[in-house]
């Protein structure tokens, strides 16, 4: 489900019953259990965020979309601090960059 969030934001919960999706730019997803997040291509989101953000004690997993790169490096991200919370800003070409 999608809420609005602030100014063009949007909002999602993503619940027990997901074990993995694909992120929309220009989205803030809370994540309650193990996930794995992939980023759509940098490419097609030239100036755009995505927040994420773990709000239970499982690991999310933030997968790249092909060959696009995470802060300049060609692997998965993985956040395991509950309550912790990453933005990442799309280069436009061939990566996301964490903000």
């Amino acid at each position: 489900r999608h809420t609005r969030y602030i100014g063009d934001w949007s909002s999602d919960v993503c619940s027990s019953d997901l074990a993995s999706f694909t992120a929309a730019a220009d989205y803030h997803y809370s994540c309650t259990n193990a996930i794995t997040c992939t980023l759509p291509a940098a490419s097609s989101n030239a100036n755009k965020s995505i927040r994420i953000k773990v709000m239970g004690t499982d690991t999310v997993t933030i997968a790249r979309n092909g060959s696009d790169t995470i802060d300049g490096v060609a692997s998965d991200y993985s956040m395991t601090i509950q309550y912790s919370s990453i933005t990442l800003f799309s280069n436009g070409s061939d990566g996301w960059e964490i903000i």
